[in-house]
């Protein structure tokens, strides 16, 4: 069944990003299952002449109602399922989170389905007010997403011959070992990462990582985000 361009909508989805205007109208990109992201309009919802309250911040997970017209989609009525306000006590925590709602607002198709992203999101979100590491879980998270889209570098194998990685040095958007990459400058500790990116949840600690191994997983996450460039 072919759906109207214009019309009444229910999606299943959640708020990405909330902007409030001069004149007191709300923004809104949500990440929709089945229809990606869109953006939609509240007008006056700033100045409390519709009380929609906490349901409009980000992170806020649910059903939405609007009104798809021809150039904009006017909210009309969110169903939350998921808060994760807890998260909005953990200020660290909180701060992974919303980083990764603007990541996702800024690389993700505007209108174009992305649902398997979806799942990588709720449960990266889940952990985290879980009270798993938010360092570990930014690594999980963003390693996870590029391997939705077949770009995550292997952590445990050389990206050319297929060796087992402890270390690896980084080239052309893999890790090499040793052997491959004889003298290779800048090797870096892998171990800790691919427990991290891989592992099953139920496995994950809720202990608070090291200094040293947060400052190694920055280091990894920091070198794979160059493969999201062929994203945006």
């Amino acid at each position: 069944m072919i759906e109207k361009t214009q019309g009444l909508r229910r999606r299943t989805g959640v708020v990405l990003r909330r902007e409030i205007s001069p004149e007191g109208d709300i923004r809104l990109m949500c990440l929709f299952r089945g229809d990606g992201v869109h953006w939609l309009s509240l007008p006056g919802g700033g100045r409390g002449r519709v009380r929609l309250g906490g349901s409009t911040e980000p992170l806020i997970w649910g059903v939405f109602s609007f009104y798809k017209g021809r150039n904009r989609s006017f909210l009309k009525e969110i169903e939350v399922k998921r808060d994760f306000w807890a998260l909005r006590n953990m200020p660290e925590s909180l701060k992974f989170a919303l980083g990764w709602c603007r990541l996702l607002s800024e690389m993700l198709p505007y209108q174009h389905p992305v649902d398997e992203i979806i799942p990588v999101f709720f449960w990266a979100l889940e952990l985290l007010e879980d009270r798993r590491d938010p360092w570990g879980m930014d690594l999980r998270f963003l390693w996870r997403i590029l391997k939705v889209w077949g770009a995550a570098p292997s952590l445990s194998f050389c990206g050319n011959c297929g060796g087992r990685l402890s270390e690896g040095t980084w080239k052309d958007g893999v890790f090499l070992c040793p052997v491959c990459s004889p003298g290779g400058r800048g090797r870096i500790p892998l171990e800790a990462a691919a427990f991290w990116a891989t592992t099953d949840k139920k496995n994950l600690s809720r202990e608070a990582l090291s200094k040293d191994k947060r400052k190694n997983l920055y280091t990894v996450r920091s070198i794979i985000s160059s493969n999201l460039k062929a994203f945006r």
